[in-house]
């Protein structure tokens, strides 16, 4: 997010466009592990097949991702920000209270 808001607030970006990733590949299973260790508690995943529910074309890019279409990482966010870009086990545990609402 620090990367989108300083691309936004920021006129040097005017025009360019990025792919703002962080510092690390990671699957949902991944992500799943990751809030279980912040959390503190089981996360599962689940993986449904809902594409025929999807609007028109939605579809073709749930598959394109589920295939790893999207496994890319770029050096955007550190260049727009001037630093590294955090990971996801770090945005979890800055947010962790966001996932204590939750039951």
């Amino acid at each position: 997010m620090a990367a989108v808001a300083a691309a936004m607030t920021d006129d040097a970006h005017d025009g360019r466009r990025y792919g703002l990733t962080g510092p690390e590949l990671l699957t949902f299973a991944d992500r799943a592990a990751v809030l279980e260790r912040v959390l503190e508690r089981p996360v599962a995943v689940t993986d449904l097949d809902a594409l025929d529910r999807l609007p028109p074309g939605t579809a073709t890019d749930v598959g394109w991702a589920r295939t790893g279409g999207a496994a890319h990482l770029t050096e955007h966010a550190p260049r727009v920000l001037g630093r590294p870009a955090g990971t996801f086990e770090q945005w979890a545990r800055d947010h962790r209270e966001a996932f204590t609402a939750v039951p």
